[in-house]
């Protein structure tokens, strides 16, 4: 995402009012949390891993 935005600047004071100044702003895409952790494991060490986080976590069923 990026915003535009525009002024008149003079250089003698530190007001915006003469020349025109145009500014863009870039905001960073955000990262999903734990991005840096992704694809760290892989083969057996995932799964190992994988199973490790079921057995702490177990998901219970839905009940109705």
């Amino acid at each position: 995402m990026s915003k535009v935005l525009k002024a008149d600047h003079a250089d003698a004071t530190p007001t915006l009012h003469r020349e025109k100044v145009s500014v863009s702003v870039e905001h960073a895409k955000p990262k999903k949390p734990w991005a840096h952790l992704e694809n760290i494991l892989t083969g057996e060490d995932a799964e190992s891993f994988g199973r490790a986080i079921e057995e702490a976590f177990p998901i219970e069923p839905v009940r109705k």
